[in-house]
C-alpha cells in the first residue's frame, strides 16, 4: 500500500492529509467524492476555484460530493453539468482510480473517472462555482497551482 503524508500550514493551523492507493484497515469513509478528467484531444479541463472558497485560486477537476442515495456516476454527471454546463452520459465515463483520503480528521473515498470528447465544448461556468477554466495537457497541469493532492492523483493514475 502506498500513501503520502503531507502537512500543510493554512491560516497558521496545521492540517494533515494522507492519501492511500489501497483501502487501509479500519478506514471508515464519511463521504464519497467523485472527479472526472475531461479529455479533448490530449488536453484536460481544469477549473479554477473562487478565491473565497477552500483552496481558493487553485485548479482542480470537475468534482463534488456524492449525495445520499446518488450513485457515483450520477453525481459526476450532476457536478459536470452544474460546474461546466456540459452534459455527459454515464456510459461515456471510464473509471480511472480510487483513493482513500484522510484530511483534517475526515476520511473519504475519492473516485476518479475520465471521458474523451471529440471536440472542445463551450464551457459555461457558473460565477458562484468557479473563477475560470483552462485546457491543458496532463504534464502542463502539474505546473499549475493545483488543489491538494491533485498532482499526486494525476501522476499515480497516468504514470507520470
Amino acid at each position: 500500500m502506498f500513501h503520502v503524508k503531507r502537512f500543510t500550514h493554512v491560516f497558521k493551523v496545521l492540517y494533515c492529509c494522507m492519501i492511500y492507493t489501497e483501502e487501509p484497515a479500519g478506514f471508515e469513509s464519511e463521504m464519497t467524492v467523485a472527479a472526472v478528467y475531461i479529455f479533448c484531444s490530449d488536453k484536460i479541463l481544469l477549473l479554477k476555484r473562487l478565491p473565497h472558497k477552500p483552496q481558493g485560486g487553485l485548479f482542480g477537476l470537475p468534482a463534488g460530493k456524492v449525495d445520499a442515495g446518488e450513485s457515483v456516476l450520477d453525481a459526476l454527471m450532476r457536478e459536470v453539468s452544474e460546474e461546466t454546463g456540459l452534459t455527459i452520459g454515464s456510459d461515456e465515463l471510464e473509471s480511472v482510480d480510487t483513493f482513500w483520503v484522510e484530511h483534517d480528521g475526515l476520511q473519504f473515498e475519492y473516485h476518479t473517472y475520465k471521458i474523451k470528447l471529440g471536440s472542445e465544448p463551450c464551457v459555461e461556468l457558473r460565477p458562484e462555482e468557479h473563477a475560470g477554466h483552462c485546457w491543458v495537457t496532463l504534464a502542463e497541469s502539474l505546473e499549475l497551482p493545483l488543489v491538494e493532492d491533485q498532482a499526486f492523483c494525476t501522476k499515480h493514475s497516468f504514470g507520470l
